[in-house]
């Protein structure tokens, strides 16, 4: 029997990606793969990521955070 031309892959679906959590910020499923960040269980998609920590912390906390101290410039 020869090759007729049909591709043999085109029948087969491919699994559907399995679902790690949900992000914190809007809500939708994050699937297996999927690039976010991740701190204590909590998920956030890479792109919710700055909008997340902008509701979530003040401009203290974060500058506290990275090391920064408020101070009046002289």
């Amino acid at each position: 029997m020869g090759y007729d031309g049909e591709n043999l892959y085109l029948g087969i679906d491919e699994p559907e990606p399995k679902i790690v959590g949900q992000c914190a910020y809007c809500r939708e499923d994050i699937y297996e793969g999927t690039e976010c960040f991740c701190c204590n269980g909590v998920l956030v998609h890479t792109e919710c990521f700055g909008d997340y920590v902008q509701d979530e912390y003040s401009e203290s906390e974060l500058a506290g955070a990275l090391g920064f101290e408020q101070k009046t410039a002289q």
